[in-house]
């Protein structure tokens, strides 16, 4: 088969991406080129024909963007903006809402994140919030459930960056944090207390 163009209206500026399959289809979600930088999602499936973009006005993920089927066959969604960390439960299908965006943290200079359902309708969320150096980066850590209920962001860990998406190793969460140095970069194994 041939290439398919699924977008036409994907930032470069801000380039975040991310796809997920659902068995029988391909949805990516995105942040677009128009005003405002729009969260996107669309999606195709084995007939190559890319279904009707969903824009989600006012939904800005340019500083990070990550997506995630939960147990139920959901979107998890979650991005940051320039001044808010967010997430939403989506259809797979696009037909719908779940949960609406919902506010984890209001908090600016987040440029990764991840979230990952820990148990049915109960999601971590571990994101990356920059600073002018380095050393100054970290990590920060929050729940929320499927009735948008958010608990109180917490600190994680300080000087490291996030180089990975949440995953299970025997039943604990794990993630890939980075310490960036010129002398000696370093890739370590983390868990949600930091260790």
């Amino acid at each position: 088969s041939s290439a398919t163009n699924l977008a036409l209206n994907f930032s470069t500026v801000y380039g975040n991406i991310q796809t997920v399959s659902t068995g029988t289809k391909i949805v990516v979600a995105y942040c677009n080129t128009s005003a405002g930088q729009q969260l996107s999602l669309v999606s195709v499936g084995l007939n190559n024909i890319p279904s009707t973009i969903i824009d989600f006005l006012g939904e800005n993920p340019t500083g990070a963007l990550d997506m995630q089927i939960t147990s139920t066959g959901r979107l998890l969604v979650s991005w940051s903006s320039a001044t808010e960390v967010k997430y939403m439960l989506y259809s797979a299908n696009l037909l719908g809402s779940f949960l609406a965006p919902t506010v984890l943290e209001t908090l600016a200079g987040v440029t990764k994140i991840t979230g990952l359902e820990t148990s049915m309708g109960n999601f971590q969320f571990v994101y990356a919030v920059s600073a002018a150096a380095t050393y100054n980066y970290r990590l920060r850590k929050s729940t929320a459930d499927s009735s948008g209920t958010v608990t109180a962001p917490t600190a994680l860990v300080r000087s490291v960056s996030l180089a990975s998406k949440l995953f299970y190793i025997q039943d604990n969460l794990y993630f890939l944090a980075s310490y960036s140095s010129t002398a000696q970069p370093t890739y370590f194994l983390m868990d949600l207390q930091g260790v």
